[in-house]
């Protein structure tokens, strides 16, 4: 089943930009269930529900099953990304609470363009194994 088959009439979920949309949220808020992620509103969140949402607008919404399979390795990613950005005991001491906060948001920026850096070599080199016979 698809996620769009899921929500129901997803491609129907046209989202403000202040508003969150329903299906959205309910889709989100299964993917932080099946992670065991916590549920709780955030920038984040909303990003994911708008991405969703014009996503289903566009009629291009993955499965259920993929978005859970894209979480479960994000989950591990996420784990590893912030283990690299903040060293154990960061953020203890007066005033690190600010540093720590920007080393997060720096390091996350990057680790993010990292990764999808990384996705566009990792399509690239199965399109180019899949349909150059010679790789």
């Amino acid at each position: 089943m698809s996620a769009a088959q899921a929500l129901g009439a997803a491609a129907v979920f046209p989202g403000d930009d202040d508003e969150p949309v329903q299906p959205a949220q309910e889709l989100v808020a299964h993917l932080l269930r099946v992670r065991g992620w916590p549920d709780r509103a955030s920038a984040a969140r909303r990003g994911v529900e708008k991405f969703l949402t014009e996503m289903a607008a566009e009629g291009y919404l993955p499965a259920v099953d993929y978005l859970e399979d894209l979480t479960r390795i994000i989950d591990e990613l996420s784990a590893l990304d912030l283990g690299t950005t903040v060293p154990p005991g960061a953020g203890d001491g007066p005033g690190d609470l600010d540093r720590l906060a920007m080393r997060v948001a720096v390091g996350t920026y990057r680790h993010s363009r990292l990764v999808v850096a990384l996705l566009q070599l990792g399509h690239a080199s199965h399109s180019i194994r899949r349909y150059d016979p010679q790789a």
